[in-house]
């Protein structure tokens, strides 16, 4: 009975075994085809976009970076796996030094030829160095200058590029640092038309077009792959260079598979095989099945034998017995071979005894060569912290058990032909029933993904995600090194703060992406400008940071500037638009005597608006007592104080009359609302004083909310109980902020609504200069409140001449006259026609004229002959408290002290 038993046995796990492997045949064939169509297909179009490269090359007189620049870019976005697209000029040594100094002019002040390591290059007859680059980015910045022909293989590839006139695909040189990556060489010539011959093809060739290909991401790109499909691994052999066979007949062990195709591709007379192989075998569920096949018919077999031969019922005890034990060393065998990690047997003498798959594969060894074996000639540790070989790798990991003699963090790796796969492992003593020791077992596993994920992490808590700049946390952090170094070195460095000019200019034309675009190839730019021990930094938005090391003023300032003509030297290209680009630099030294990290910060902050209140693309170096700091600084303390005075309601409202000067006039009278700060001490702070700072720092929006809002609740008030209702108009000044604010106008119509103020009584007054400088939005914010009845005053004009030819197109109703022009009239002949000529033209365009800074009798009379319609100034009437003005009755007024 057991030869049948044995004979069904191998029948069902042959015919299962069959079944398996047969569809896993058609189905690897099927996805082999159609994943080196899509190859093929891909690798085609890479020649396609050389060939197109080339032809855009020789239909222009020389390479112009401008004009390549959008078409790599529109490459690199369809087709991922191009990584970069290169140019390479081909120069003689005699062309060499003017091509080094066009290179400098174009932009790149450091361009020099050299080799990777950015040393010199020996004297040669010809060079070809990389002048194009596509992406520029901090990472291949590195290769721009690049000279190509002092690497052996590259030049014998570019020689047969040349000869055969045709592309030419090869592996990407280690000097590269991209494995899995390849290069695709196409040569330039000068003229129209290609040389006939590789004589003429040499003498008129220009350059190289190189592409830089991705094979991992090709194949992502091209994978044509099911979910429940099997795992292929596509590689290219070039010319025969590379050797992958493998003998599709031979399996790995039992019940395993391997599948292997190979194609042959010609693109573009370059002969490619592309090899197909897959050793992912019979998946778990599949022997799985078969071996339940298996049982299931074994079990069927000795029932019957049980029901037929009752006596062997002893015989068959035993043999359930057999069976038994036979299961569980199957579950166990299948248990080691389902676990994820590599797991390894040895014996006390350290000799192998076992290794699961996971170990054999992660050892990429044979085990039935290395059974018997001693560990150490098997498995190679290596510990990379300190590049030493773990000779006993049992003992070890034993040692790190316990927590014997192992270095924290220790980075251990395992040499499999000459790669390391980081690993992490323990072992454990195997001991009998009678506490013997007879082994060891060693457990390995593969931490290659968790470490790199760490890398990256570290990488990306540091640097910024879009420039690969540092970010400004490690920047920082340097810069408190350096401060102490500084200190205890008396040495001394520099920093620079850089603030991009009308950056925002670009994201308002072009859009986000393009603002992004323009801050990665900005980080390019000061990345090739600055030595290797400087650190470039993207503190946020459009600021930069460089940290200059061990360098004096004067050098600083050098650098500073042609970090600054540099930029200004640069054209940003965004579709068809161009676009200047400037910094703003504000320069800051780092000695023994500087303050704290955020005394740096805020000196070169204050030093970066320094160089902008300058005129912008300027370099403002900070010193201890530099008037413009100090000013800049004194305008910074004010911040604070104001935004505690409108949180403490500090302000108060003071109001001036402005006098019509004919009988008659239509209002009677105005009254103009002015800011008043008092103090303690009974003084108050000029308005002079704190609004510049908070128009710089954006706090006139809050000043003008709170002018408008207690205005607003006053004039019911003054109407009531001061000044007779419907007799007066009331003025409120808005600054440029307040005007371009959206939803102001629904503001101060909901505000004259809850306090039943008529629109027609009121009039906000706005200056020329802001009408002017923002005057579509100015206009739709006058035509708002007009539409609803308020009136309109044009504030301080004549201070630009330009402003008539926008007085036609302002919806107004009054015109001011500036009072520079107003006070000296009568002793200033071109003050009084300036005067007269602005009372003239506002008559023309039916405007109501005021004229401020009246502050004598005879001024009076003069604008009164003139037939200015208003005046307003210290000989009519002083500004005056709104609350001395209702003191008699601001107790019988519900809430009054709290709206003021």
């Amino acid at each position: 009975t057991l030869i049948p038993a044995l004979l069904l046995t191998l029948l069902v796990t042959w015919l299962g075994y069959k079944i398996k492997i047969s569809h896993y045949q058609h189905q690897f064939e099927r996805q082999t085809e159609s994943g080196i169509q899509l190859i093929a297909q891909n690798l085609s179009a890479a020649d396609a976009i050389l060939d197109a490269l080339v032809g855009l090359n020789q239909a222009g007189d020389e390479m112009d970076p401008y004009l390549f620049t959008p078409f790599s870019e529109q490459i690199l976005q369809e087709y991922p796996f191009i990584k970069s697209i290169q140019y390479l000029s081909y120069l003689s040594d005699q062309e060499k030094g003017l091509f080094i100094r066009e290179m400098q002019q174009r932009g790149f002040s450091q361009f020099t030829i050299h080799a990777l390591n950015k040393t010199g290059i020996k004297q040669q007859a010809h060079y070809l160095v990389t002048t194009f680059i596509e992406p520029l980015t901090p990472r291949s910045a590195k290769f721009m200058g690049l000279e190509w022909i002092g690497n052996l293989t590259i030049q014998q590839e570019i020689e047969a590029a040349v000869n055969q006139n045709r592309m030419i695909m090869m592996e990407a040189p280690g000097f590269m640092q991209a494995p899995n990556h390849y290069l695709l060489l196409k040569p330039a010539y000068f003229g129209r038309t290609i040389p006939e011959n590789s004589l003429q093809r040499r003498e008129q060739l220009s350059g190289l077009f190189l592409i830089l290909l991705d094979w991992i991401t090709l194949k992502e790109f091209s994978s044509n792959q099911q979910k429940d499909g099997l795992v292929i691994e596509f590689q290219p052999q070039l010319d025969n260079r590379t050797n992958v066979k493998r003998d599709p007949s031979v399996n790995d062990s039992f019940m395993d598979a391997a599948f292997y195709a190979a194609r042959s591709l010609q693109i573009a007379s370059n002969d490619i095989d592309i090899v197909a192989l897959s050793d992912s075998g019979l998946q778990r569920k599949d022997r799985i099945q078969i071996m339940f096949w298996v049982i299931a018919s074994l079990v069927v077999y000795m029932i019957i034998i049980i029901t037929a031969r009752s006596r062997y019922l002893d015989k068959k005890e035993k043999q359930n017995v057999q069976l038994q034990l036979f299961k569980e060393r199957e579950q166990a065998e299948v248990t080691l071979q389902s676990i994820g990690d590599g797991v390894v047997s040895i014996g006390v003498d350290n000799e192998i005894k076992y290794m699961n798959p996971v170990a054999v594969k992660m050892c990429h060894i044979n085990l039935d060569t290395v059974l018997g074996r001693p560990i150490n000639e098997c498995i190679h540790l290596v510990d990379m912290s300190t590049t030493e070989t773990i000779l006993e790798p049992v003992d070890y990991f034993m040692n790190k058990t316990q927590g014997l003699n192992i270095k924290p963090n220790s980075n251990i790796a395992l040499n499999v032909e000459g790669s390391m796969l980081s690993v992490d492992g323990n072992a454990s003593p195997l001991v009998d029933a009678e506490g013997n020791l007879v082994g060891y077992v060693l457990v390995l596993r593969d931490v290659s993904l968790e470490r790199q994920l760490t890398t990256e992490l570290v990488y990306q808590a540091s640097h910024d995600a879009l420039t690969g700049l540092v970010n400004r946390p490690e920047f920082e952090t340097k810069l408190r090194d350096v401060l102490e170094l500084s200190r205890q070195q008396d040495t001394e460095y520099a920093l620079c703060y850089l603030d991009m000019d009308q950056f925002k200019l670009v994201n308002d034309t072009c859009g986000h992406i393009a603002g992004d675009e323009l801050l990665k190839q900005v980080a390019g730019l000061l990345l090739v400008q600055m030595r290797e021990d400087d650190m470039v930094a993207r503190l946020g938005g459009d600021e930069f940071g460089v940290l200059i090391n061990l360098c004096t003023q004067k050098k600083a300032e050098e650098i500073a500037e042609r970090i600054r003509q540099c930029l200004n030297d640069y054209h940003f290209t965004w579709e068809d638009k161009l676009f200047d680009v400037s910094a703003s630099i504000g320069l800051v030294m780092i000695n023994r005597m500087s303050g704290n990290l955020s005394d740096i910060l805020s000196s070169a902050d204050l030093a970066c608006y320094a160089a902008k209140d300058a005129g912008r693309n300027v370099v403002h170096t900070y010193h201890p007592d530099d008037e413009e700091i100090s000013q800049k600084f004194s305008q910074m303390q004010w911040l604070p104080r104001i935004k505690q005075g409108l949180r403490e309601n500090e302000f108060q409202l003071a109001v001036q009359k402005i006098s019509s000067t004919k009988e008659g006039a239509s209002p009677a009278s105005i009254c103009e609302f002015l800011l008043r700060w008092p103090q303690p001490d009974g003084s108050f702070i000029s308005p002079a004083i704190f609004i510049p700072s908070a128009e710089r720092y954006d706090m006139m929006r809050e000043l003008d909310r709170w002018v408008i809002k207690n205005a607003l609740q006053t004039i019911p008030h003054l109407e009531q109980k001061v000044i007779p209702a419907g007799t007066q108009m009331y003025t409120i000044n808005l600054s440029g902020q307040s005007v371009g604010e959206q939803g102001l106008s629904d503001y101060i119509w909901k505000l004259m609504v809850d306090n039943h103020v008529n629109p027609e009584n009121v009039c906000f007054e706005v200056t020329e200069t802001v009408a002017i400088a923002n005057f579509s939005v100015a206009s739709d914010f006058i035509n708002q409140l007009r539409d609803r009845g308020c009136r309109f005053a044009l504030d301080d004009f004549g201070s630009g001449l330009s402003s008539f030819g926008y007085l036609k197109r302002l919806p107004l109703d009054f015109l001011k006259i500036d009072g520079l022009f107003v006070r000296d009239m009568l002793k200033d002949p071109v003050d009084h026609a300036m005067v007269r000529t602005i009372n003239d033209v506002a008559r023309v365009l039916n405007l109501k004229t005021i004229a401020e800074w009246v502050e004598d009798k005879e001024v009076y009379l003069a604008l009164q002959a003139m037939g200015v319609d208003y005046v307003q100034g210290f000989y009519l009437d002083k500004p005056q408290l709104v609350s001395e003005l209702l003191s008699e009755t601001a107790l019988e007024i519900p809430g009054y002290q709290q709206s003021l």
